[in-house]
């Protein structure tokens, strides 16, 4: 896998970490939550922050966005609403049956589907659009085009709540910048891992001032001698 092109590594990664983990779950009536999501996800985070060579002082957040992976449970959203529009687009009796059934007694499971597009701001699919082709694929690039946008949102907010000072600067490189945002740093070196590791370190928020204050001197630390030393010397040369 190493000598893979990092693109390639992130979509195999991601088939491992995500399809595999998350298959079936569109047909449920129960999203992930607490300690299975968190456990996943940490899973991911291993193989995201391996990829982009991010040591853990890096973002969560900033690490999934310039790997072009959207978090775990926004990709079950997805999902379920793709599949949902595939069972809405089938011509034959059991479709319309199941169809018919969860419109009438509102099961769980379309529940979940309505509280899903609410969340992503969508409309419900078009009765005439049913058996359009061109219609369909529009309807998938409206499901992945809001995802997206809904897990920028939630990414930017989480980064301002939990980790403000170290990733103002990777904010405000997102600021101006729609859903469909690539970082293109990863597509031109993407035979060189560490290029793409120092850049995402650097973007990430790696604090590599805090970590080496003492050596380098950059902000005075009254606890550290050598600063006190240094401070001195200067006052009397």
């Amino acid at each position: 896998m190493s000598c893979m092109p990092v693109v390639n590594r992130s979509i195999l990664a991601e088939a491992c970490a995500t399809i595999v983990a998350t298959y079936a779950n569109e047909c449920t009536q129960y999203e992930w939550n607490g300690a299975t999501l968190k456990c996943a996800e940490n899973e991911r985070m291993k193989l995201a922050r391996i990829i982009l060579r991010a040591p853990t002082g890096t973002a969560r957040e900033a690490s999934l966005l310039d790997i072009g992976w959207i978090t775990l449970i926004n990709h079950m959203r997805m999902q379920l609403l793709r599949f949902r529009r595939r069972v809405y687009t089938m011509n034959d009796q059991l479709a319309a049956l199941m169809r018919n059934i969860n419109a009438e007694e509102l099961l769980p499971w379309e529940k979940r589907c309505r509280r899903t597009m609410e969340l992503l701001d969508l409309e419900e699919f078009q009765e005439a659009a049913r058996l359009d082709t061109i219609e369909k694929k529009k309807w998938v690039a409206k499901i992945a085009e809001a995802t997206r946008k809904l897990n920028l949102k939630e990414s930017v907010l989480r980064m301002e709540n939990e980790t403000k000072k170290t990733t103002r600067l990777y904010r405000h490189l997102l600021e101006g910048l729609d859903s469909t945002w690539r970082p293109t740093f990863i597509t031109v070196n993407q035979h060189n891992g560490c290029a793409i590791g120092a850049i995402h370190r650097l973007r990430a928020g790696f604090n590599y001032c805090n970590a080496n204050a003492k050596l380098r001197h950059l902000t005075h630390n009254e606890a550290c001698d050598t600063c006190g030393t240094l401070n001195r010397k200067s006052m009397y040369s």
